[in-house]
């Protein structure tokens, strides 16, 4: 089966039984090749090739890559979202052990203090 202008003309096949086609033909071969191609999102491989078929797909697959950047997008807004709690939650948690070291300093320093002072009692 043959899509394009000049349908109508005769299809030729080569040893391999795969479709010969000229500019105005695209065989059916060469669109499942393409759609399998954008389906496993392969957008290079079909936008390599630079013929007809791959003119046609073009604008496909734009759309299919914006799609992708977008979701992309979304994705690390959510992670950015999710992980500043968490990021904060850290913080805290730091800030903590700084303020029970700096207690435990001064717990001993109250404690050297108090030994000083019952010295000089004496």
């Amino acid at each position: 089966m043959i899509f394009g202008k000049n349908a109508k003309r005769e299809t030729l096949y080569n040893e391999e039984a795969k479709f010969v086609h000229d500019d105005d033909f695209v065989a059916i071969a060469d669109l499942k090749r393409a759609v399998d191609q954008l389906v496993h999102e392969d957008f290079t491989a079909v936008l390599a090739k630079g013929d007809p078929l791959s003119l046609a797909l073009a604008p496909i697959i734009k759309v299919l890559d914006e799609k992708n950047r977008d979701r992309l997008k979304i994705l690390i807004q959510i992670w950015v979202q999710q992980t500043q709690p968490i990021l904060a939650i850290a913080e805290m948690l730091d800030d903590m052990r700084n303020l029970e070291q700096r207690n435990q300093a001064m717990a001993t320093a109250s404690e050297e203090m108090a030994a000083s002072i019952n010295e000089v009692a004496r």
